[in-house]
Order: structure tokens, then C-alpha cells, then sequence
């Protein structure tokens, strides 16, 4: 099992790293301030370091981090994590998790529904720059 662990973490490290490329990727990312105000108990100061670091990784230019606000209510988002990438060769493709594992979304119907829940949940997060000061305070909070 901690091997399997092991080269999951090394993935990802490894995933972050494209962020940091000369030539970077966009990345806009929503996240919901339950995400950022809930902690495990005793993994108060983890959470600080890794709100820590998703604001230091909002402040690049290529990164845009927005916070869907508690007082939203009920959005689209709720549902579950989607994602969407586009493509070097101009295509686009989504990618549906569960606790089951993922699923891969390309066909253009399914694509047009994930873009309409991805721009109803951009309507209801607030600005990057309120996002960011959201998250720092929430760092602040397991401190």
C-alpha cells in the first residue's frame, strides 16, 4: 500500500510541476469556502500550510483561484469535482470524479452541459482577488 501511496503523491507533485513550466497552462480553479474552512482535528496546521500554499499558487499570473461562498447556497458545483481541458489540438475534454473513480466526458452534448454547470458555478464565486484574501484568512484560521 505505500508504494501505491508513494507513486500517487509522486504523480502529483510531478502534475504540479507543469504549473510551473516556462510556458505555463491556464488554470482557473472554484473551490468551495466549506473546503477551506473545514479541518480534520489535529490537522489544523496542515490545512494552514496548504491554504498557505494554494494562495501562493493563485498569485501567479497563469492561476486564478475563486471561492464559491457559503451564503451562495446550493450551486451546481455541489454535485461533485468536474474539470475541463483544452486540448493543444483545440479540442476539448471534461472529467467527471466520484468516489468511484472518474469519468472522461468528450461527446459534444455532455461537453455543452458541463460548460453550462461550470460557468453557473463561476457566476456565484466571488473575484479572484476577494478569493484570494478569503483564502488567507481561512490560513490565518488553523494558525
Amino acid at each position: 500500500m505505500t508504494g501505491s501511496v508513494d507513486r500517487r503523491v509522486a504523480a502529483r507533485i510531478e502534475r504540479q510541476g507543469i504549473l510551473a513550466r516556462e510556458v505555463p497552462p491556464q488554470l482557473i480553479v472554484v473551490v468551495d469556502e466549506g473546503a477551506i474552512r473545514r479541518a480534520g482535528e489535529g490537522a489544523e496546521k496542515l490545512m494552514s500550510a496548504q491554504l498557505l500554499h494554494l494562495a501562493a499558487c493563485a498569485e501567479r499570473p497563469n492561476t486564478s483561484v475563486h471561492v464559491v461562498p457559503a451564503d451562495a447556497g446550493l450551486h451546481a458545483g455541489l454535485s461533485g469535482p468536474l474539470s475541463l481541458a483544452h486540448l493543444e489540438d483545440g479540442s476539448w475534454v471534461g472529467h467527471l470524479e466520484s468516489q468511484l473513480g472518474g469519468d472522461v466526458v468528450d461527446r459534444p452534448a455532455e461537453l455543452d452541459t458541463l460548460f453550462e454547470r461550470w460557468e453557473s458555478i463561476r457566476n456565484e464565486a466571488l473575484s479572484r482577488r476577494q478569493s484570494l484574501d478569503l483564502i488567507k484568512e481561512g490560513a490565518n484560521q488553523w494558525t
